[in-house]
């Protein structure tokens, strides 16, 4: 078996985003938190998670990406959690990577040296609605206090060393642009060293 990647569902209630076009909403249930410290079987979660964690890894997959029905951020008890399991397998995940619209990360340091240097996450993928911050922030539908602010974040970004990797949704926004910009912007603006388009079919 070629396992190319370990999908991460990071567990959470509610996302903080309200995107329109947002496919976990579209699951009709929540993933249960097993992983919860308050769970009855915490004890026995915690070893069925790591021979899952062993079963990837011994299987010659070293990436895990972190996603979710929300964002991984909001709940960094398990990243933590997730971290320190990630240290007692024989072959940990050397290449962490996490999927976010970088809420809550804009000038958060705190929290960016966490993900970097205790979680060991080293590829941010940033999903990206609009090239104009305020045009992505009204489409993530968040509260107006916290804003994404993607020229100012990936910067942050790149000062602790992570790779960027810009994941465009391709709506009617970006008919305003052609993809020589795009690209120029990717590359100057975004810092970023890797780049998708996604399509978006409803």
């Amino acid at each position: 078996m070629n396992i190319q990647h370990f999908s991460i569902v990071v567990p959470n209630k509610k996302c903080a985003n309200n995107c329109p076009f947002c496919v976990s909403r579209m699951l009709g249930h929540d993933y249960e938190n097993l992983m919860d410290i308050n769970h009855p079987h915490y004890d026995i979660n915690v070893k069925e998670y790591l021979k899952r964690m062993e079963f990837v890894a011994n299987s010659g997959c070293n990436t895990a990406m972190f996603t979710g029905t929300t964002e991984p951020q909001q709940n960094k008890q398990f990243l933590a959690t997730f971290a320190l399991l990630n240290k007692m397998i024989a072959k940990p995940f050397t290449n962490l990577e996490m999927q976010t619209t970088g809420l809550f990360l804009t000038g958060n340091r705190d929290y960016i040296r966490f993900l970097r240097n205790f979680v060991g996450i080293n590829t941010i993928a940033l999903s990206i609605n609009s090239l104009s911050d305020d045009v992505n922030n009204k489409i993530l539908g968040h509260r107006l206090d916290v804003p994404v602010k993607q020229y100012e974040l990936c910067k942050l970004l790149k000062e602790y060393g992570f790779n960027i990797r810009c994941c465009f949704n391709l709506n009617k926004d970006y008919n305003n642009y052609d993809y020589i910009e795009i690209f120029d912007l990717v590359k100057n603006q975004y810092l970023a060293d890797q780049v998708t388009f996604r399509v978006l079919y409803t």
